[in-house]
């Protein structure tokens, strides 16, 4: 047992506490211009990927091989620890190695795992191997337990906004499935940033832009340092047709040091 309390210990040290925040750090501004500018419809949506709210860097993707070593060894001693598991789980997870990910968490769940962390893991991890089911229902567990919670609720909206019920469940019908589910998180927490964004870009794309205006406005206030507000209500006022107040956001934009802007907009209203 002092053995186990010592891995432990070296885990509450080495394993990241934060492996999804609601930031969305992966998604930049010169890329949201390239997906607001696609011709197709259907190239119109944030990545996947820019949910996961991290980007891993040659340092962090070292250190983390590193404590997966320190948890291999401690699994071959302690086989039947089931926090071992969900800690090497969370740290492929981070690495974005789903696959072995899920095999860790479900090896807890045979171990015996009460915690009930365990089905919102299991939740994201189905999420972002595409098992839309699987994610519901581990989702929803999650949620049962813990309704005044914002995970449970944001990442259920993620499912619905990123996965097919078939493939005859459009883009379009995903947005507006995922509105409401953004919508409940946003009544326990209204500062959620990463709810706003992807609401009010649901609402953009929706061309609900009075809607998507009010998701914007909040997100700046919020986070008045994320430029991607700026960008978003900048072009949902030019697609209202009112250009001092779009030309406004994009010279924020431009004294930022922001690139790959619009041609037309830096025509149009930089000059």
């Amino acid at each position: 047992m002092r053995f186990v309390i010592t891995w432990l210990i070296i885990l509450s040290v080495f394993v990241p506490k934060k492996l999804f925040t609601q930031d969305l750090a992966g998604i930049t501004v010169a890329q949201i211009v390239n997906i607001l500018s696609a011709k197709n419809q259907n190239k119109k949506y944030i990545p996947l990927y820019s949910v996961a709210g991290h980007v891993i860097t040659k340092q962090g993707k070292k250190e983390s091989f590193e404590h997966i070593k320190i948890l291999n060894k401690a699994i071959f001693s302690y086989p039947d620890s089931s926090q071992l598991y969900v800690a090497r789980g969370k740290e492929r997870m981070w690495l974005t190695i789903y696959s072995d990910a899920l095999d860790d968490f479900e090896k807890a769940g045979d171990l015996g795992s009460n915690n009930d962390s365990l089905n919102l893991l299991l939740g994201k991890v189905h999420l972002f191997l595409g098992h839309r089911k699987s994610a519901l229902v581990f989702l929803d567990r999650y949620i049962k337990v813990n309704p005044d919670k914002t995970a449970g609720l944001f990442w259920k909206a993620i499912v619905y906004m990123y996965h097919q019920k078939s493939r005859f469940h459009s883009i379009k019908e995903r947005y507006l499935e995922s509105i409401p589910a953004f919508t409940k998180v946003l009544d326990i927490d209204d500062s959620h940033s990463a709810s706003l964004l992807l609401r009010g870009f649901a609402y953009f794309y929706l061309q609900d832009y009075e809607k998507a205006l009010l998701d914007f406005k909040k997100l700046k206030d919020v986070k008045p340092e994320d430029h991607r507000a700026d960008l978003f209500l900048g072009n949902t006022y030019f697609e209202l047709g009112e250009l001092e107040k779009a030309c406004t956001y994009y010279s924020i934009l431009k004294d930022s040091g922001e690139k790959g802007l619009n041609k037309m907009v830096e025509k149009s209203c930089l000059k």
